[in-house]
């Protein structure tokens, strides 16, 4: 073999290479842009809470996650708005919180009847579950599992509803020496140690600037109430990840049109890239999942008059589209009520609206 032939062939070979697809789970095409019906409003909600950093629904309970230092889980019937208690104080006792108590990710499940969240405390980086049911029936927070985090996987959710056995996401680690960047990852710890990491990317997505990766693999998770069934929602890349660690199949939704994880390429101008700004997890059940989308027009038109509105877009948890619908106003908490059929969402003034959403339910449902 001549030398130009063997130049050509490792030119062919690089240019494969630098262009094979840098996610590994195999990709479906889904479309769900500019696919809602009509504009939904909501009523304002007379109930003042301070500092709302989630919501969540439960049975007869109303469940706030605030920055309120007499208590960082404030607890209301959802009937009657009657204040039930306030929980998660400040303090160094191991039902207290030496920071402010938060969740990444929406996850609240059931044991022995009983509804706990798990929160982690942000001084101290240590997960405690909540037992919100035992704590009213006592008038004191109640803690049953207490789990050491570290920065690498505080983002995680509990398999099997067990903080000891989390599915957890780390971001890529930046060396500015050599500027280059770790491969986020995903693996399964069980108390505090890797069991097993699950591969979803091979390579970078290409970038003018290693710097903007840390931002680019960003996303919230959900799991589903009983099975270990994970989403992962990638909105910088309009892709949803699924993960059935049950039946050990992975895969990944794409809205088509959109750029492709081997197309993407991100600039230093902001500006130029397209972003959707995430896809928050609103809510979850054993039947679907709610998210709030930012990338369409809906989105883009608000935005021309000065103003941010989303989309909330519904998704069974085999990855299909159910439908969704244009929200009047911007929130960034909410959650979802299925007995009455209300969502119950805050913005950032702590505003508290709700939305009756029975009537586009009975039609998803049909």
């Amino acid at each position: 073999m001549n030398k130009s032939v063997l130049l050509n062939l490792l030119w062919i070979l690089f240019l494969s290479c630098n262009n094979r697809n840098p996610l590994v789970l195999e990709t479906h095409e889904v479309d769900f842009l500019d696919k809602t019906g009509d504009v939904i409003y909501g009523n304002k909600l007379n109930l003042e809470v301070i500092g709302i950093m989630d919501i969540v629904v439960y049975d007869s309970l109303l469940i706030f996650v605030t920055t309120d230092p007499s208590g960082f889980l404030q607890v209301y019937h959802k009937d009657t708005y009657e204040h039930l208690g306030s929980f998660c104080h400040p303090g160094r006792a191991r039902n207290e919180f030496a920071g402010l108590a938060f969740s990444i990710n929406k996850q609240y499940y059931l044991r022995n009847s009983d509804l706990l969240l798990p929160l982690i405390d942000n001084n101290t980086l240590i997960q405690k579950e909540i037992n919100v049911s035992a704590s009213i029936r006592k008038g004191h927070t109640v803690v049953e599992g207490v789990e050491s985090r570290t920065t690498d996987y505080m983002n995680s959710v509990a398999l099997e509803n067990n903080i000891e056995r989390v599915f957890t996401f780390s971001p890529p680690h930046l060396s500015p020496e050599l500027q280059e960047a770790s491969l986020p990852v995903y693996s399964i710890k069980e108390n505090n140690k890797n069991v097993k990491e699950i591969k979803v990317f091979r390579g970078h997505v290409k970038c003018e600037n290693t710097e903007l990766l840390q931002g680019c693999y960003n996303g919230e998770m959900a799991k589903h109430p009983n099975r270990n069934n994970v989403v992962i929602t990638m909105g910088s890349m309009d892709y949803l990840f699924f993960f059935d660690f049950d039946n050990n199949k992975n895969y990944a939704l794409h809205q088509i049109g959109t750029p492709s994880a081997s197309e993407l390429f991100l600039n230093k101008d902001m500006s130029k890239n397209r972003s959707c700004f995430g896809l928050p997890i609103v809510d979850y059940s054993s039947d679907r999942f709610m998210v709030l989308y930012f990338g369409g027009k809906h989105t883009e038109d608000a935005i021309k008059e000065g103003k941010m509105r989303g989309e909330l877009l519904l998704f069974d948890w085999d990855g299909k589209y159910l439908g969704g619908l244009k929200m009047d106003k911007n929130f960034i908490y909410a959650s979802y009520d299925p007995e009455k059929q209300i969502l119950y969402a805050a913005n950032i003034l702590d505003e508290i609206y709700t939305y009756d959403l029975s009537q586009f339910m009975s039609f998803i449902d049909k």
